[in-house]
């Protein structure tokens, strides 16, 4: 099933931008595993959680350790200098 969503344009830079440092092949991509984590959130919100849920939750830490591990963080300055970045390129 297709849906259109439309996002802002402090969205549409982030995917951007995620997409430039090779997280995510496409902006389809990018927006599907935002979506899913949305969805995650509620469902956890709620007391909704499955074994499905936690498996995947166990598989993003696991990767997100791996990441670490690898040097592929990101330090606080580096996210505040990524969103006066943004900012700017907004205020233009």
């Amino acid at each position: 099933m297709m849906i259109k969503l439309n996002i802002t344009p402090d969205q549409h830079a982030w995917i951007a931008d995620a997409i430039a440092r090779g997280e995510f092949a496409t902006e389809e991509e990018a927006a599907q595993a935002a979506f899913d984590l949305g969805v995650l959130q509620c469902q956890l919100e709620d007391g909704e959680e499955t074994e499905e849920d936690i498996a995947h939750l166990r598989g993003l830490l696991d990767e997100a350790r791996a990441q670490v591990a690898r040097g592929e963080v990101f330090t606080a300055e580096d996210v505040k200098a990524s969103m006066a970045e943004l900012l700017a390129r907004h205020k233009k």
